[in-house]
């Protein structure tokens, strides 16, 4: 896809809760990554799905958690509505309900200093391999995520 033209694709116009990528294959026991387009969800083999844009709704987590033990990580992209997303997530009175069980994929420094801003751009330059684990690997509680950013934002 190229990068400047917008907009890149179209989601669907309908209740995100009916359309779950990847749902017979989800494994309980792990965690279910949403991400805000389906290549990138795409990008993560059996956990993937996409919440089709940056707004994520309790109908949604309360379907996808039917679908796992573990939890739920929320990947949004490093940009400007990926921000946005985070901050207005975190402020919904459902994310502070969900604090326990949503963790959020911060971007390690080195790929924000890179300029990437989406999974599929991660993966393809620096050809990780096992990206369930690298997205765990960088997936923090609420109070954690939060910490990180503000020391993040001193040092960048």
């Amino acid at each position: 896809i190229q990068k400047n033209v917008e907009p890149k694709y179209l989601n669907p116009i309908a209740e995100k809760e009916r359309i779950i990528l990847n749902k017979e294959k989800f494994d309980p026991n792990k965690y279910i990554i949403v991400t805000e387009g389906l290549i990138d969800a795409f990008m993560i083999p059996n956990q993937g799905t996409a919440s089709l844009g940056s707004s994520i709704s309790e109908a949604y987590l309360k379907t996808l958690f039917k679908y796992t033990k573990k939890g739920i990580i929320l990947f949004f992209d490093n940009d400007e509505a990926g921000k946005k997303a985070f901050d207005k997530f975190r402020n919904e009175k459902f994310g502070n309900k969900y604090k326990d069980k949503v963790k959020y994929f911060l971007f390690p420094n080195k790929y924000k200093r890179q300029g990437y801003t989406d999974l599929n751009e991660i993966i393809t330059n620096e050809k990780i391999e096992n990206v369930y684990e690298f997205i765990t690997s960088n997936s923090y509680n609420l109070v954690t995520a939060i910490a990180l950013l503000k020391l993040t934002e001193e040092v960048l």
